[in-house]
């Protein structure tokens, strides 16, 4: 078995012996180097040893073994002994008589500029160079009489003995060793000893790369070291995070590891080429695992640190990294300043939509402004669709731009290739709300590791799915028979998940729960203890978590309103904790989903009641509008909308306006780089979702009643407009947007009163150019209201704002 020390060789020439390390700075090249001094490869008179007077030897377990040069080996030294006196060998590793495992070679670095210890290791006279010997207790100096000297301390015994001829004979060119958790680092060779002073005269490894490209050698990388223990423990603390944060990520469905080739390219240049990447896309979708697999591939040319987003709940950045797991003893800034971490570095914070649950977002925002400063660094988010908005908005402003890149859920071809390894996927595919579900990564992975018979073709819902997931992955219904027990897992992780949710803590504590059921959940991968203590616990993925608070939401749904219609203490019952609220969106959109009946009386009661907080009515018609419902939902409660000067039918166009929008990133990469960033976040905002056809065709089938909302309705017009395709077809909803726009200029030209006051001039003008845009639908109607609106231009005040009318019309007339 190789070791560090296996590294050191002999030097022969015909006036004696000198040591070396042999080095090769990967485990695949063909050549290995061998560091000594100058004076060990030239004679005393100046003159160079021939490649057949010079040997290396090497000292193993069954005696020494011996290279001689050959013509075709390099040899290289400096141009004197007095300042230069460095030489190098390179010789081909497959000629070598010995076999040496190098990835066991010590690296070579720089001197640390931190105060460290020093040991050399050679062949020294005193043993008649026949064996190795070392010089502990060494310590570095600042004194030195040229560049690249390093003089040495020395308190080793065995100086003391022997005479400098003895030690400089054998040793020089023995390298200079720095020993940091138990690694070995040569930083520099052994050249002379000054008796009276005990001092060790040496020379640092840096004019190697000087003498290799006089030959246009490949260069040698220096490492720069740290040797701060206080760094090094902090370092291994981050280190230790990252793992476990990394090691909690799954990333394989089954047991088929789904390489998802196209889309992990896409998102490796995305981490490459920006200060910042985030990966959103739906819970359980494979943001984390991709991610994971990436960095993986990462890790030769990045340091990579890796965070939960709920580590960051902290007061300052001074508490995170204070606090377990990390107890550093120092400031975050002097770990990354450390030559430890010289390579540049990827800060992974999974599933960060966490730190919008927070009240510590001063320490959020100083996190990012530290990490943000530094070049070298690169911040990779993964976070769920629904929170990358308002990550942005309230954290991220100061970043350049950084579109999203949205992981989506399994295609077809990825379900076939997972379907060879679980054939029963074909026939589970077939039902199109389970197929649904089952491109969900995460889901998936729990479905293919049931029982045949527990995931039937006859589930139609993500609820009833979800149902039997909680029986056989939460409570265990394969592997435990008593169903107490089985109940008694459910009630723990249910209690871990409301707790946390709650506080809004990383952890929670269960005081009375059963140590044996907590460490099955842990063993099950279904929580994961406090990294440090292991007293509290959370749950292992945010998914298992949101099954948890659903089932709350759920169980006080059947007890106050199921049973005493009493909705108020339904909404006191389930609590207000970001977690739940975000859990209650989940929850309302399954059960509109389901289309039970009962979702349509929630939404109309939870509406009347005045008692009920506003923001639950905003989460219902929020689910309601980004959902299939929408139109049935508008028709059905049409009355019920118009009620009150129109209250909610104000309501569900500002809610639209708001949550059914996404960024517009498709002309940025068209954009100079020094403008992207003021673009970015001014960026344009387009509609997605059905809501905005089914609301376009609810007005115009009543446009009669909605009079009094004219210019509300032509301002969400324009909004609607902002998504059309610049040359490409106009979608179904158009016709009734021409037509509605064509019914409020009629209104607008004859004197028809708004009900709401005077329209902007810049909304009344846009409204024209989006009416000229749409005029294929409209023609005849649009060439009436032009010669109205010439007709009654000086009677009609209002009118006189549009200056750009007639314009408008001299160009585009139909």
């Amino acid at each position: 078995m190789t070791a560090e020390k296996d590294f050191i060789v002999r030097i022969e020439n015909p006036q004696g012996f000198s040591s070396g390390l042999i080095y090769s700075p990967a485990g695949q090249s063909e050549e290995a180097y061998v560091f000594t001094a100058r004076h060990a490869l030239v004679g005393d008179n100046g003159i160079a040893w021939d490649c057949n007077e010079l040997s290396v030897g090497f000292l193993t377990d069954n005696g020494w073994s011996e290279y001689k040069l050959h013509d075709g080996d390099v040899i290289l030294f400096g141009e004197n002994n007095a300042s230069e006196d460095i030489g190098v060998l390179i010789v081909k590793k497959q000629f070598l008589p010995v076999s040496l495992n190098y990835d066991k070679c010590p690296e070579i670095c720089l001197v640390p500029a931190k105060v460290h210890e020093l040991e050399i290791t050679g062949f020294p006279k005193v043993v008649l160079n026949q064996l190795k010997r070392t010089l502990h207790h060494l310590m570095p100096l600042k004194d030195r009489d040229y560049e690249r000297q390093i003089q040495i301390e020395v308190s080793d015994p065995l100086t003391g003995e022997y005479n400098d001829d003895n030690l400089v004979e054998g040793y020089s060119g023995s390298p200079v060793f720095v020993k940091v958790n138990d690694r070995y680092f040569c930083c520099g060779l052994f050249l002379a000893y000054e008796t009276k002073n005990k001092r060790i005269l040496g020379i640092d490894l840096s004019l190697v790369n000087d003498l290799l490209a006089s030959r246009s050698l490949p260069l040698l990388s220096l490492l720069q070291i740290e040797t701060d223990p206080t760094v090094l423990e902090a370092a291994e603390k981050l280190n230790e995070n990252s793992f476990r944060v990394l090691s909690r990520i799954r990333d394989s469905v089954g047991k088929v590891n789904l390489p998802r080739t196209e889309i992990s390219a896409a998102a490796l240049e995305v981490i490459k080429n920006g200060k910042l990447a985030i990966f959103t896309g739906k819970p359980g979708s494979g943001k984390s695992a991709m991610v994971k697999k990436i960095l993986d591939g990462l890790k030769s040319d990045f340091e990579i640190f890796a965070f939960q987003g709920e580590q960051l709940d902290k007061k300052s950045i001074e508490e995170i990294f204070a606090d377990k797991p990390f107890c550093f003893g120092i400031s975050l800034s002097e770990v990354l300043d450390s030559p430890q971490f010289g390579k540049k570095k990827i800060f992974l914070i999974d599933s960060i939509e966490k730190i919008l649950e927070t009240d510590n977002a001063e320490t959020i925002l100083d996190f990012f402004e530290l990490l943000f400063k530094r070049e070298n660094i690169t911040l990779v988010f993964t976070c769920r669709s629904y929170a990358a908005e308002h990550l942005k908005i309230r954290f991220l402003r100061q970043f350049p731009a950084f579109p999203d890149f949205d992981v989506p859920a399994l295609d077809a071809a990825e379900l076939e290739c997972i379907a060879e390894s679980y054939p029963m996927l074909r026939t589970l595919a077939k039902n199109k709300s389970l197929l649904k579900v089952l491109q969900i990564p995460f889901n998936l992975d729990k479905a293919v590791s049931l029982p045949q018979n527990s995931v039937k073709d006859d589930i139609d819902t993500e609820a009833r799915f979800k149902q039997i997931m909680w029986e056989y992955v939460i409570e265990g219904r394969e592997k435990e028979s008593d169903p107490r027990k089985r109940q008694l897992r459910g009630e723990t992780f249910m209690e871990i998940a409301l707790k946390r949710a709650s506080a809004m803590s990383a952890y929670a504590t269960v005081e009375h729960a059963r140590a044996d059921i907590l460490h099955e959940l842990t063993a099950d991968h279904i929580i994961d203890p406090e990294p440090v203590y292991r007293r509290s616990f959370a749950a292992a993925h945010d998914i298992y978590e949101d099954w948890a608070l659903t089932r709350h939401i759920d169980s006080n749904y059947l007890q106050y309103i199921a049973e005493e219609d009493n909705y108020g203490a339904f909404y006191d019952a389930i609590g207000t904790a970001p977690a739940v609220r975000r859990a209650f969106r989940i929850w309302i959109s399954e059960k509109i989903q389901a289309m039970d009946g009962s979702a349509g009386q929630l939404v109309k009661s939870t509406l009347n009641d005045s008692a009920i907080q506003n923001y639950w009515k905003d989460e219902i018609l929020v689910a309601v509008m980004q959902s299939h419902y929408s139109s049935d939902f508008l028709r059905e409660n049409k009355d019920f909308l118009f009620l009150d000067q129109f209250k909610y039918f104000i309501r569900i166009i500002f809610l639209v306006r708001v949550s059914c929008q996404k960024p517009d990133f498709s002309l940025l990469n068209a954009l100079d780089v020094d403008k992207r960033t003021q673009v970015y976040h001014n960026i344009n905002l387009v509609p997605y979702g059905e809501v905005w056809a089914n609301l376009i065709e609810f007005i115009f089938l009543n446009l009669n009643l909605l009079q009094p909302q004219m210019r509300l309705i032509l301002s969400m017009l324009l909004q609607w407009e902002k998504g059309l395709k610049k040359n490409g077809p106009f979608p179904a909803e158009a016709e009734h947007a021409a037509k509605i726009l064509i019914w409020f200029y009629s209104n607008f030209t004859s004197g028809v009163p708004s009900g709401q006051g005077r329209a902007k001039t810049e909304n009344l003008e846009n409204g024209i150019l989006m009416l000229f845009r749409l005029s294929d639908f409209v023609k005849d109607e649009l060439k009436s209201l032009i010669e109205d609106a010439f007709r009654n231009k000086n009677r009609d005040a209002d009118f006189e704002s549009t200056d750009s009318c007639p314009a408008v019309c001299g160009m585009g007339r139909p």
